[in-house]
């Protein structure tokens, strides 16, 4: 008697549904992912203006803060100071005067870190005008 030998069909994974699969893990991971949220300086900058108008403010009611070029002094007025001096000093002076404006000088060769921690300190002392100058 002959034995009758049955050809079986290759097994083969059927990879029609693979992309189903690809695709269905694709939206999945997108729905899921969270976009991380960049932090930065919020700063409320003026509208671009073609005229070159400038404003005279009473000498008085400017406060200059200012950095040498390696960042190390801070100047308040001309008067050397810690970073944690400048919210004190600007609360106090603030107090007598509330049309104080705040006019940050870093050198053009500090770090930026100190012009963040200035502006921190500013931030956290609630001053209302801050004015960034830059050295030329």
């Amino acid at each position: 008697m002959a034995k009758i030998q049955r050809i079986r069909p290759p097994e083969e994974i059927p990879d029609s549904a693979m992309a189903d699969v690809a695709f269905l893990l694709l939206i999945f991971f997108i729905a899921t992912t969270t976009i991380a949220e960049e932090f930065g300086l919020s700063l409320i900058l003026p509208a671009p203006s073609t005229s070159q108008t400038s404003m005279q403010v009473n000498r008085d009611n400017v406060m200059i803060i200012s950095s040498d070029e390696s960042g190390s002094v801070i100047l308040v007025d001309e008067q050397a100071v810690n970073l944690s001096q400048i919210r004190p000093m600007f609360r106090e002076r603030y107090a007598g005067n509330d049309k104080l404006v705040v006019s940050v000088e870093p050198h053009p060769n500090a770090p930026y870190r100190v012009m963040v921690d200035v502006l921190d300190e500013l931030k956290m002392a609630k001053a209302p005008r801050i004015s960034l100058k830059t050295r030329r």
